[in-house]
């Protein structure tokens, strides 16, 4: 009774474990599940900056129309600037805090006042393609480096 007892166990325990090729294809469906969530949470967060900055601007813009409500005018900045929202401008006071890029501060929301009735606003989007000039001539909204702006908001 005792061989059969240590006969069962030596076939039992010879075939506890896995074999290389089972260990393979588990790790091959772990790495391939793996790449599939990191590419859908890249896509997601990038499309929730590319919302805070759109969110963003229209703060600015309502803070721009308050602005001319109690001055008649947008705020002026001078045309050969960068279009760089300048806390000089004034319609600072009418903001919580300057709102500015959700990723980094290389990117920056940019103002360029063009006639006492119109402006433009604009921000570089991570989920578009494609440069977007802002104003007359094309500011850069990335600082040191030629990236334009690929999203741009204008007065009602």
């Amino acid at each position: 009774m005792d061989v059969l007892f240590k006969n069962i166990r030596r076939v039992i325990m010879k075939n506890i474990g896995f074999t290389l090729v089972e260990l393979l294809i588990v790790i091959t469906i772990i790495a391939t599940l793996s790449g599939i969530g990191y590419a859908v949470f890249g896509n997601a967060t990038r499309s929730a900056r590319d919302a805070k900055r759109k969110a963003d601007l229209e703060q600015i813009r309502t803070a721009l129309e308050m602005f001319k409500a109690d001055n008649g005018r947008y705020p002026t900045n001078d045309a050969s600037s960068t279009c760089v929202i300048d806390p000089s401008l004034g319609f600072n006071a009418y903001l919580a805090s300057m709102p500015i890029d959700p990723k980094s501060t290389v990117y920056r929301y940019c103002y360029h006042f063009r006639t006492a009735t119109t402006y433009d606003l604009c921000a570089h989007l991570e989920g578009v393609a494609g440069n977007f000039a802002c104003g007359p001539a094309a500011y850069s909204c990335q600082i040191g480096v030629n990236s334009q702006c690929t999203y741009s908001v204008h007065n009602p």
